[in-house]
């Protein structure tokens, strides 16, 4: 569900753009079904896709211990993530309904960071926007919610889901 302006564009039709990703660990996209509200300015949309029994890793909260992750699954993950990121995209990053831009970004690290001088992004890849441990499953390694995938920064997310958790924690 979107309000009518926000209704048009690459935040309302993510998952059908994404069925022409290939090599990826998502759910195939078959079909879809939107409906206006005039009464309330909305606009619902339904999408069928493949049902996935596997279980998010963490669906909400914190992960603080080793998920049992086989190698396979990380090789499902990093194979995933190299595909995506081989994609040329339009699609431009809309966190919160706003553009990620250099200056957005800039100022969200230096919010964080003070310190930091050089924030210049040099490569910007198409990325899931939206990774995280619940919309990742296991046993199979399932990459869930697609609705925002587009182009980001390079390494803003990906690289950091794709290590081990061991290593997050020591970083």
């Amino acid at each position: 569900m979107r309000t009518v302006e926000k209704a048009h564009g690459q935040g309302f039709d993510g998952l059908r753009a994404a069925a022409s990703l290939t090599g990826i660990a998502k759910p195939a996209w078959y079909a879809c079904c939107t409906w206006d509200d005039p009464a309330l300015g909305l606009v619902w949309r339904g999408d069928e896709i493949d049902l996935v029994t596997a279980q998010p890793i963490k669906p909400g909260g914190t992960l603080i211990t080793m998920p049992d992750l086989s190698d396979g699954w990380w090789a499902t993950l990093n194979a995933s993530l190299d595909a995506l990121s081989a994609v040329e995209t339009d699609r431009i990053a809309t966190l919160h309904s706003m553009p990620m831009t250099q200056v957005r970004l800039t100022d969200a690290i230096v919010s964080v960071f003070p310190e930091v001088i050089d924030t210049m992004v040099t490569a910007w890849t198409a990325a899931h926007a939206d990774m995280s441990w619940a919309n990742l499953t296991a046993p199979e390694c399932w990459l869930l919610d697609w609705e925002d995938w587009l182009r980001h920064e390079v390494a803003r997310c990906e690289w950091i889901m794709a290590r081990r958790v061991g290593e997050l924690l020591t970083l």
